[in-house]
């Protein structure tokens, strides 16, 4: 069960009954990284677009070795090298 308690609130737990071993609090999770746009543009240069915050990383194969792409933020682009054959994308947190 998910309560969002919206800032700074006091919580009160009360056991009149029942059997209870603990509470756990904890942060609720970030949004996931996600892909939302791949555009291609005119001049063929590429720009992506993400959600959930993350670092950009590329591969020249699915296996890696993964490389973050340094200063990339959403939305980001670049022009694909002619000489590289295929590039992968992934965001990582």
């Amino acid at each position: 069960m998910v309560v969002d308690l919206g800032g700074t609130t006091t919580l009160r737990y009360s056991s009149n009954n029942g059997d209870f071993d603990f509470l756990l609090l904890a942060v609720a999770p970030a949004e996931r990284p996600m892909f939302t746009k791949t555009t291609l543009n005119t001049n063929g240069s590429l720009t992506l677009e993400w959600t959930g915050g993350g670092t950009l990383e590329a591969s020249p194969s699915l296996t890696g070795p993964w490389a973050p792409i340094a200063g990339a933020t959403s939305p980001f682009t670049f022009t694909p090298d002619p000489a590289v054959g295929q590039l992968f994308g992934r965001i990582v947190r």
